[in-house]
């Protein structure tokens, strides 16, 4: 497992969260980037996946289709941030976050990826990147989706994927604030030199790209084995 973030030169304060959890049924790998001057986003973010880690732990993962996970995270997201605004006498604005997860059960040769807002998620397959779950920036520029966006079940995108049985040693990735940094729009696809050092896992390389680019916004990159 790989992971490295790098604070926006527009940020006081980094506000991207990384947390992994494992058991003997599952493992959850989260990655969310709290939005600019909200005061709460990280209560909001770890409590957010305290209950669906809650909620995963006494259900079994193969009983989840598409839109039933998606109605789950929807529920728990709104159900949460209502809470937690009483509690904290605030907006439910100020818990707003982007957020991405893979949930990947130990015995099912597929897994699941959520996604709300920018941020990208992709896998190795062979020797190229393959992008999973795009950002989602809405109509305007510089617009996100958030866990508190209205009509939050409309902004999370779920997918089913399945394992790529047939190739040892394939690696998830999951990266915030590095997309338009990394991304060839002239040939679709993620820059030859960063693409090619996740797949030969050259992090000190990897290091090396990030450390180069010219972000305002924070940015993160975490990369972990699905097999």
């Amino acid at each position: 497992m790989f992971h490295i973030e790098k604070k926006g030169k527009k940020r006081k304060l980094m506000q991207d969260n990384y947390s992994t959890y494992v058991n003997d049924h599952f493992s959850i790998y989260v990655l969310s980037d709290g939005v600019t001057g909200k005061l709460y986003t990280t209560t909001g973010i770890t409590k957010i996946i305290e209950n669906l880690i809650y909620i995963f732990e006494r259900s079994f993962i193969g009983d989840f289709s598409i839109n039933s996970l998606r109605f789950e995270v929807s529920s728990v997201i709104n159900e949460t941030i209502h809470v937690l605004a009483k509690e904290k006498h605030c907006s439910k604005d100020e818990f707003a976050c982007t957020l991405m997860f893979v949930l990947l059960p130990s015995a099912l040769d597929y897994y699941f990826i959520v996604h709300i807002g920018d941020g990208m998620i992709g896998r190795t397959k062979e020797n190229i990147i393959e992008i999973l779950s795009y950002p989602d920036t809405g109509v305007y520029i510089n617009q996100t989706y958030t866990t508190s966006s209205p009509n939050i079940y409309n902004h999370i995108h779920v997918k089913k994927i399945n394992k790529l049985l047939g190739q040892s040693n394939v690696l998830l990735m999951m990266t915030d604030g590095l997309f338009e940094l990394i991304y060839d729009r002239v040939n679709h696809r993620l820059l030859n030199e960063f693409e090619t050092a996740i797949c030969k896992k050259e992090w000190e390389e990897i290091k090396g790209i990030i450390d180069s680019v010219d972000n305002d916004d924070d940015c993160s990159l975490c990369v972990f084995s699905c097999n």
